[in-house]
């Protein structure tokens, strides 16, 4: 009566250059649960999510996940972040897939807006509209699907991220390292992706206790490793699936601050 989840696995022997994914792998079928540990650095395409999420919870009751099944499926959409709000302030956001919500919100109040999807990454579909933009309306009706099947996230814009947004990276709830991104002179979002700078920088005592709280609050639903993205006083994400920022931290200091992370995770086990 035993089951087993397999998976087609390869051992990597040398070190991943970030943006190298040319990678010499020779892959077998495996018994996942054999594993120790297991890091999900990605979730693959949207049609199958649900799939996965449900069998990485089965191989979750056997195997050791970075971040715990719960965090990954509620924390890594945006809509978690009101979950947030005894914490830090949170800018006017709604969400919905019906275009006609959306719309009249927007047409009501005449200020800048963002509108961008709930759950993807590297700055993707992320736009900045305000009340007189001719485009809006094509982009509310584009993001919502034309049937309506779509959801998105209509978000008033935070005028200080033009100035930078930092990331910082906790491990088991310790603040591991920092960063700012500043948005492409021709751009206004902060993904290294799309072209933002990354500079050294400091936090200041309160973006640190709040830091510190976040982890804390996270770190009982079981995610041990996030990243999150402030422009204080607010949070504009928090990363639970691949925080990234190590081969950045890299960059800018000289040190490679993985050994860190292992070693509170190994200390501190999810």
């Amino acid at each position: 009566n035993h089951h087993a989840i397999i998976g087609k696995c390869g051992r990597v022997d040398s070190t991943i250059i970030p943006g190298n994914d040319f990678l010499e792998i020779e892959f077998e079928f495996e018994n996942l649960e054999k594993f120790s540990l297991l890091w999900l650095l990605s979730f693959g395409t949207r049609k199958s999510f649900l799939d996965k999420i449900e069998i990485l919870w089965i191989l979750s009751q056997k195997v050791k996940v970075i971040n715990s099944i719960e965090s990954l499926l509620f924390i890594h959409s945006k809509y978690s972040l009101v979950t947030f709000k005894d914490l830090f302030p949170y800018p006017e956001t709604h969400a919905s897939s019906e275009f006609d919500f959306l719309w009249n919100v927007f047409s009501e109040q005449p200020k800048t807006w963002v509108i961008k999807p709930a759950a993807e990454s590297f700055g993707k579909d992320v736009f900045i509209v305000k009340s007189d933009d001719k485009n809006a309306k094509a982009l509310l009706q584009n993001m919502t699907g034309h049937d309506n099947t779509q959801y998105c996230i209509l978000q008033e814009y935070v005028p200080e991220i033009e100035l930078g947004e930092k990331r910082v990276l906790l491990a088991h709830g310790q603040i591991i390292g920092y960063y700012q991104r500043t948005p492409a002179q021709n751009d206004y979002r902060t993904n290294i992706h799309q072209g933002a700078q990354p500079e050294v920088c400091e936090l200041e005592e309160k973006e640190v206790q709040l830091c510190r709280e976040i982890g804390e609050y996270l770190l009982k639903i079981g995610a041990v490793f996030i990243g999150i993205d402030m422009v204080f006083p607010y949070i504009i994400e928090i990363n639970v699936l691949n925080p990234g920022g190590l081969s950045t931290l890299k960059m800018l200091h000289g040190e490679d601050y993985s050994k860190h992370i292992i070693n509170l995770l190994e200390k501190n086990p999810p």
